[in-house]
């Protein structure tokens, strides 16, 4: 049973009774103490933000993990639609690390428009970072790129 190479398998497996659900789902996490330490990271070198659909129908979430990393690519949206769903299911938020030190907010020439929609995004995600328990939010180029928006939320400088 353990030998299912196909992730959508686990997953139908998983989501046929708690037992299956803990005995699969630590196996595709490579072991339940792994998935359920202080500390898991998404994105870079870490888990694919995808990993979080899957950790959504996790039923063994206990003990609750503590603390979490997530390094956002340049399909952050996306990557940050993941986010909000995750967290959105959960009971206890962990304590959030947002890395987005692999893009640059500065201003593109002539692509103010899409520039604005993007930073629209971003302030979104940070008013939503804002209700939690973000510790560390990590970006390149965040102070100046703000300047584009008229009322920016969140500014960790304050």
């Amino acid at each position: 049973m353990l030998g299912f190479p196909d992730a959508d398998d686990m997953v139908a497996v998983a989501c046929l009774c708690r037992r299956l659900n803990e005995v699969m789902f630590s196996y595709h996490f490579h072991t339940s103490k792994k998935l359920l330490g202080d500390y898991v990271q998404f994105g870079n070198i870490g888990r694919p933000f995808s990993s979080l659909r899957r950790l959504r129908l996790c039923f063994v979430n206990k003990p609750h993990i503590t603390s979490m990393t997530f390094r956002f690519s340049t399909s952050f949206e996306k990557e940050m639609k993941e986010v909000d769903r995750y967290l959105a299911s959960i009971s206890h938020v962990p304590a959030l690390h947002i890395d987005f030190r692999s893009l640059s907010f500065a201003p593109l020439p002539g692509v103010k428009q899409c520039q604005s929609d993007i930073l629209l995004s971003f302030k979104d995600f940070c008013e939503t970072l804002s209700k939690l328990n973000c510790c560390t939010l990590a970006t390149s180029a965040y102070a100046s790129s703000l300047k584009l928006l008229e009322d920016p939320i969140f500014n960790p400088h304050h």
